[in-house]
């Protein structure tokens, strides 16, 4: 029997060596569904923003619906999953586009762990289906471009002719060619880019869906820049109407608007141009000769750039001065405070996601349990000792007294947990822009949960772009984390598997589009503000203000549609760019003092407008703030949560100037920058203060529009030079050259229009060459500029 057994496993083991049985099953085994996935563009992205993809599903089998997730994190602390519905017919392939609201290499568990597995493939839904074997990579693994560099896509035919613009003097570009097939269709897409170029390229030719995501990405933050084509219109499609200038009259340019610096001029006189009617509202902010060279203009938050010029034409591109001309001509861009997500992924959402975290609190206070106790032991124990006495019920008191320590526990309860137990709550803090009768923002909501279970919160998908926080513990389990579904006109986000008294937020990137404004018509004079504010926006605003350098003027309420006449003292004869004031009073839970949260909500909202976005608006005017308890994006529950809701919304606008006299134009009114010639500079700290390292400076400081009106006399300019360890020379224009300032010399006053003007250029910037020798002192504040005139009348 033993022989047999022993015979039996050799043939056994014989098949198996000889026979390819694991052939066999492997193609048994051998999935009918084969994914691959191409990400941002060429392989790459900008790491913690969207990442636009293509998804491309080939279907062996039979037919077959179900679900696709992607697991994603923009970073420790935000992230979830992506839900792709899928249709394959028997034996066909497919193609999805999609963007994920954030990605990064942070792909690890809370136990510090690398991910494994991002990527599920279910049949039907992930509740209720089960999951399916597919062939293809189980983890996206994007590369990520340099985060030092600033991005720049570029459409054109003439690519390597821009590969110029790689190295600007203030920092690196990195040149990204946009092929038409890898274009996204969302406009989240396009988050990546600091600015975007077309340039002899067909834009006709693209899908409608991307034509939209462009347009998209323009009105709600992007800076379009786009250069000269013989066949604009044609060239351009969509984009066409939407340029400052038509370009249907072709010339021949003087190069010398290039430069005012004599030195610097390109060795080429002409350039081909093509011209046209400039659209009203643009600015010209170059001209060759009396032809527009160069216009801006608005468009909804975002920017267009329009050169009368190819930018790929040669000999323009292999120009040595092309990187800093291009660099000074995007300087002169007034971005919106929303244009970059820079803020917005740093302190920006923390400061905000954290203080909506509170919720009212209606426990009883210390004062009131002693109360309590006091009643319970002073007065209704003798009382119900003396009841049950007189009634000669003394037995009784064992379940009558324990029954009324029960009742008074479940009233405590009701009393602090009432708002708990109803409904679940729902707090949205935000902080808005509007532009152009659009706005854009980022908004915080958080819930809080009144039972155990999963939260569906639903809202347009094209206003609101969610990013969800992970919770700790259980934001790595497929079934924990927080899920993004795009419907055919919303986006739905699950919280799954909510504790019972728990809180779910996340943080949104907004942009609404035909939303009105503020319509205004306001003077000063006298130092005195008068005129009308309009509430052209659907929103009630239970709090109105003016800001200007540091002051708020509270004009209080303003429903929508109504207007409110002002008359108010100001401190100035000219009102100007807000700087912060406001304190933040959000103690982050560290004191036992209730808080007083329609206080502190409002407090955050101005600190962090302050701190993290009027700084960053690039426009010179004052400010109206408006806070409101209307939703700008209706974040909808179907649980009919209660709603704390507050919003601040604000507007920058110009106001009229009577004044006639003698006035001070203070260094809070000259708009600076910095190229970089050597060296290396940090971010602006505020007002003109800079990280710099070792090595050399171009410090520009344009003058305020008063400068160039007509009304005013400029009589006396102050330079001062800070104490630090730098060298200093400032650039005369007439002379064509820089002069050095003796270090003794930190103060130069020069007087006489023809003296104050030699170092001034044609568009109203004045030029300081900052040279460091040192590594002493890295934080520099830059100088200090004064102006002394008269306005007449």
């Amino acid at each position: 029997m033993f022989r047999k057994i022993k015979g039996v496993a050799a043939c056994l083991l014989f098949f198996a060596l000889f026979f390819p049985i694991h052939t066999i099953q492997a193609k048994a085994a051998d999935p009918d569904i084969k994914i691959s996935f191409e990400t941002g563009f060429d392989g790459y992205i900008a790491r913690y923003k969207a990442m636009p993809m293509t998804v491309h599903i080939e279907n062996k089998g039979e037919a077959f619906s179900g679900t696709l997730i992607f697991q994603f994190k923009s970073d420790y602390e935000f992230g979830g999953s992506q839900i792709l519905k899928v249709e394959l017919p028997k034996e066909s392939k497919k193609t999805y586009s999609l963007s994920l609201p954030g990605y990064s290499d942070e792909n690890y568990s809370y136990n510090g762990t690398a991910m494994t597995k991002t990527i599920y493939l279910y049949e039907g839904d992930l509740k209720n289906g089960k999951e399916v074997a597919y062939s293809g990579p189980k983890v996206l693994t994007p590369k990520f471009f340099d985060e030092s560099k600033a991005l720049i896509g570029v459409l054109s035919e003439k690519y390597d002719r821009l590969t110029e613009l790689r190295i600007l003097p203030s920092l690196q570009a990195t040149l990204i060619e946009l092929k038409k097939e890898e274009l996204p269709k969302q406009s989240m897409g396009y988050e990546m880019f600091d600015y975007l170029i077309v340039d002899e390229f067909a834009i006709a030719a693209l899908n409608e869906a991307q034509q939209k995501a462009l347009e998209s990405w323009v009105q709600s933050g992007g800076v379009l820049i786009s250069g000269a084509s013989p066949n604009g219109a044609q060239s351009y499609g969509f984009l066409y109407n939407l340029l400052p200038m038509k370009m249907d009259k072709e010339i021949k340019m003087d190069s010398s608007f290039l430069t005012e610096k004599k030195k610097d001029r390109p060795s080429f006189e002409q350039l081909p141009g093509f011209i046209g009617e400039v659209e009203k509202g643009a600015e010209i902010i170059a001209k060759s000769g009396e032809s527009p060279a160069v216009v801006k203009k608005q468009y909804g938050n975002g920017m267009i750039i329009q050169t009368a010029f190819s930018l790929g034409d040669e000999p323009l591109a292999s120009w040595e001065g092309y990187g800093p001309w291009f660099e000074a001509m995007i300087n002169k861009v007034e971005l919106n405070a929303f244009s970059t997500t820079r803020e917005f992924m740093g302190g920006a959402r923390w400061d905000m996601n954290e203080p909506n975290s509170y919720f009212d609190d209606t426990t009883l206070s210390v004062t009131q349990f002693l109360l309590l106790l006091i009643v319970y032991i002073v007065i209704i124990v003798p009382i119900l000792f003396l009841v049950l006495k007189k009634m000669d019920k003394r037995e009784h008191a064992w379940w009558v007294i324990p029954s009324i320590a029960c009742i008074t526990t479940v009233l405590t309860f009701a009393v602090g947990a009432k708002d708990r137990l109803a409904k679940p709550q729902l707090n949205q803090l935000g902080i808005y822009q509007v532009e152009d009768n659009q706005i854009v923002g980022i908004q915080s909501n958080v819930l809080l949960s009144n039972k155990g279970g999963d939260y569906n919160l639903s809202f347009p998908k094209n206003e609101l772009v969610a990013m969800p926080m992970t919770q700790e513990g259980g934001g790595d389990s497929l079934k924990r984390a927080p899920m993004l579904e795009e419907k055919a006109t919303d986006t739905v986000l699950t919280f799954p598997n909510v504790e019972y008294w728990s809180t779910r937020s996340f943080i949104g990137k907004v942009h609404k589009e035909n939303t009105g404004q503020f319509k205004t018509d306001l003077t000063v004079e006298n130092k005195t503000l008068t005129g009308t504010i309009q509430n052209e926006t659907p929103y009630d605003f239970k709090e109105l203000m003016i800001m200007s350098g540091n002051e708020k003027i509270n004009l209080g309420t303003l429903k929508k549609g109504e207007r409110v006449k002002v008359n108010e003292k100001v401190k100035t004869d000219f009102l100007f760019k807000p700087y912060g004031t406001t304190s933040s009073s959000w103690n982050n839970g560290t004191t036992r003092k209730k808080i007083d949260l329609e206080k502190m909500r409002r407090e955050q909202l101005l600190y962090l407008t302050e701190s993290y976005f009027l700084k960053g608006l690039t426009k010179s005017d004052p400010v109206i703030g408006g806070i409101t308890d209307d939703e700008i994006v209706d974040v909808t529950l179907p649980k009919n949560p209660k709603e704390n809701i507050d919003n601040l919304i604000f507007q920058t606008f110009n106001a009229k100037t009577i004044f006639a006299g003698e006035v001070t134009l203070t260094k809070e009114m000259f708009k600076s920058s910095v190229n970089v010639l050597r060296g290396s500079v940090g971010e602006e700290e505020g007002f003109g203060t800079y990280w710099f390292d070792k090595g050399e400076y171009e410090y520009i400081s344009s003058i305020p529009q008063l400068m160039k009106d007509k009304t005013f006399k400029t009589e006396e300019m102050t330079i001062k030079f800070n104490k630090q360890n730098v060298k200093y020379e400032l650039y005369n224009f007439s002379t064509g050259r820089y002069e050095p300032i003796a270090d003794e010399e930190r103060e130069i006053t020069f007087k006489g229009r023809k003296d104050i003007f030699d170092h001034i250029s044609k568009e109203g910037d004045i030029h300081i060459k900052v040279i460091k020798d040192n590594d002493d002192e890295p934080s520099i504040k830059g100088p200090q500029i004064n102006v002394k005139g008269v306005v007449e009348k």
